[in-house]
């Protein structure tokens, strides 16, 4: 979904952020897969565990559902929306 090297595009065409491509948007993690990346000592998890232990004990964006977006992101983009998808960093 990036544009081409040295292509502009058309005006129907809508291309991504080489920076951000579609990685701009974080889907909120259902309960069940927070506890197994809780649950998994496996040491290339250990950053995600740490995040998730450090929302569990805030009580940020937590619900009996699973982990909800942060407060800051869920407000850009309820505001911004499409336009901000796949372009804001």
């Amino acid at each position: 979904m990036c544009p081409p090297s040295g292509k502009r595009p058309e005006a129907e065409e809508v291309f991504f952020s080489p920076e951000v491509k579609c990685c701009s948007y974080m889907p909120p993690p259902p309960n069940f897969l927070g506890g197994r990346m809780l649950r998994d000592d496996e040491p290339a998890f250990a950053v995600g565990r740490k995040t998730i232990e450090a929302r569990l004990a805030a009580r940020v964006a937590v619900n009996p559902l699973g982990l909800g977006p942060m407060p800051l992101h869920a407000v850009l983009y309820e505001r911004r929306g499409e336009r901000s998808f796949g372009h804001s960093r």
